[in-house]
Order: C-alpha cells, then sequence, then structure tokens
C-alpha cells in the first residue's frame, strides 16, 4: 500500500511477533516501524511516544520519534511474588 503507516512495537509486546513486525515494510513500502525499548504491548505509556504519534498524524513525513525519548523510556519492574 502506498498508504502512510506508523507501527510502533514494544520490545516486550508478546501480541506483535517481532519478525513479522520487521517484514512490514516490504508490504507496505510508506510504513514508520519504531521498535520502543523497554514497553509491551502499550508503547502510550510514555508521554514523548504520545506526543510522537500525534505528530506524525499531522504531519507522516517529517521524522517521528527521536532518540532522546526512546532514552527515557525506564525499565519496567515486575512482581516477583
Amino acid at each position: 500500500t502506498d498508504v502512510p503507516s506508523l507501527v510502533l512495537r514494544g520490545q516486550y509486546d508478546a501480541f506483535s511477533p517481532l519478525d513479522l513486525t520487521r517484514q512490514i515494510n516490504t508490504a507496505m513500502p510508506h510504513a514508520r516501524v519504531v521498535l520502543v525499548p523497554r514497553s509491551g504491548h502499550d508503547v502510550f505509556g510514555v508521554d514523548c511516544l504520545r506526543d510522537a504519534r500525534n505528530r506524525w498524524l499531522l504531519r507522516p513525513q517529517d521524522r517521528l520519534v527521536s532518540s532522546d525519548c526512546l532514552k527515557t523510556i525506564p525499565t519496567p519492574t515486575f512482581a516477583t511474588r
């Protein structure tokens, strides 16, 4: 498809297989794929990612997510009990 598409995939996303995510550009050459470190399926818990998505919706041709934004994502904590 020639339609611009945005794909944000969290590093720990159990619902979106990484190998399929990496193949998106084959079928969708205008897709922007961002692998979000230290995140699961819901990547919008970080303000800068919500802001990046909103900017992309207004101007899909612009740069999407700065590496500074991705560096601010905290490492998740998991309960062990």
